[in-house]
């Protein structure tokens, strides 16, 4: 009999949600470093709007 809920089930979730906490801890590098908020191709600021809709943003629109 197989078992409800087993590893195999929910490793794409734990995946999934390793990936947005690796994201997090990066964003938080980031503040730490002075560099969050500004995007990571051309150096231009992203906008507090874009970094509401998005906090862990890396780049700014123009360059998304």
């Amino acid at each position: 009999m197989e078992e409800r809920g087993g590893p195999g089930r929910y490793g794409p979730v734990l995946a999934k949600v390793r990936e947005e906490l690796d994201e997090v801890e990066e964003a938080m590098k980031r503040v730490e470093d002075g560099r969050y908020g500004r995007c990571e191709a051309c150096g231009s600021t992203i906008s507090a709007e874009e970094l509401d809709a998005s906090p862990l943003a890396r780049r700014c629109l123009a360059c998304s």
